[in-house]
């Protein structure tokens, strides 16, 4: 992960982003771009800007909100000062192409987010995966089929087991639009980051998803909620499972 004492150089910027040159750079105050496959996490809310030719334009009353992991597919390296900083970068926020309202405000396309270490932190594949197969504990491998989640909805509870050592705990928060399911069930699907939308939310970037049930429940990292008519706490089964 890139924190805040990461180098403000181009090189180390694009390197730790897996940059490849797209296009532009030629003159006439072009823009180079840079293809990427990396993820922004958001640690405080952050405006977002429609790219318009080699330029920005706020979105009025739109920002990304705290928590979320964005999928990044681009770097702008701009030609304007920002922020005050050495250089200037744009993230591209990768679209996804299954939402079920295309026109809501965060699902727009061409939308970028200002590179400030201040505001996010980058995330790569590396970051995101599973747990070496050598415990540090006791130096054994541990086959998926060893590890498992025990969700307590009566204390809001969740205890994660590598056989029988308890390896996490933590506090949860479950099931706000409708009763979340009992039973015992496999992880059938994890994605780094989902969009999700509803009849008043809009949400890029739910963060590592665990997916349980062919229904969408999930267990996630917790993440304030955007709604159309104010600010709403997500109540899915909500916890930080990334690298379980």
């Amino acid at each position: 992960m890139i924190d805040k004492g990461f180098s403000f150089s181009r090189r180390n910027f694009l390197k730790a982003c897996g940059a490849a040159f797209l296009t532009g750079g030629s003159g006439g105050g072009k823009e180079r771009v840079y293809s990427v496959d990396t993820y922004a996490s958001l640690l405080e809310n952050t405006p977002a800007y429609r790219q318009e030719g080699n330029s920005r334009v706020l979105v009025e009353n739109v920002s990304y909100p705290k928590g979320c992991l964005l999928r990044i597919d681009r770097v702008v390296a701009g030609t304007e000062a920002f922020l005050g900083l050495p250089m200037n970068w744009w993230l591209g926020i990768e679209r996804d192409s299954w939402v079920h309202n295309p026109k809501a405000p965060l699902a727009q396309k061409d939308l970028v987010v200002p590179f400030d270490l201040r505001r996010m932190s980058l995330v790569t594949r590396k970051d995101m995966a599973p747990i070496n197969s050598l415990r540090e504990s006791h130096q054994e491998y541990v086959p998926p089929e060893n590890k498992r989640i025990e969700v307590d909805l009566e204390s809001q509870s969740l205890t994660a087991f590598e056989g029988e050592e308890i390896v996490l705990r933590a506090s949860i928060s479950s099931g706000l639009w409708e009763t979340t399911p009992r039973g015992e069930f496999s992880i059938g699907a994890k994605t780094p980051s989902r969009y999700m939308q509803g009849s008043d939310f809009d949400l890029p970037g739910v963060p590592y998803n665990n997916f349980f049930t062919e229904r969408g429940h999930a267990v996630n990292r917790k993440i304030k909620l955007c709604t159309f008519s104010g600010e709403l706490e997500n109540k899915i089964v909500h916890f930080l499972l990334k690298k379980y």
